[in-house]
């Protein structure tokens, strides 16, 4: 009964390196790709001769800033979304060792019954 209990609070800490870390780590990555990008177009900006090369490439800089502010927000809101599930896996913890509490107290129980039996 009590082993059920527990198994049963830690439900969303046993799944939650799979399902949120993989999640987090993609949304990183694609956040670090925009970052290279943003700083490669940067970089072309300035090795541009013309001024024709310049604007064509300031606009291309403009939507790779802009591809990277979307993908800082989707990371931003991803890392608020992972310390709620923190929450969540504080107070399952908490709720397992109140069960385990309430297992070992129970064996103490009965253990001081049979030896008051004795």
């Amino acid at each position: 009964m009590f082993q059920h209990d527990q198994i049963y609070e830690i439900r969303h800490i046993r799944k939650y390196p799979n399902d949120e870390l993989q999640a987090y780590y993609e949304k990183k990555r694609a956040f670090e790709e925009m970052l290279h990008k943003m700083d490669a177009e940067k970089n072309r900006v300035k090795q541009s001769k013309s001024t024709a090369q310049i604007e064509k490439r300031a606009q291309a800089y403009q939507a790779a800033v802009e591809q990277f502010d979307m993908s800082t927000n989707a990371l931003i809101e991803h890392v608020e979304t992972l310390k709620k599930g923190k929450v969540q896996c504080v107070a399952d913890m908490y709720a397992f060792l109140d069960v385990h509490k309430k297992y070992h107290d129970e064996l103490a129980n009965i253990f001081a019954e049979i030896e008051s039996k004795q």
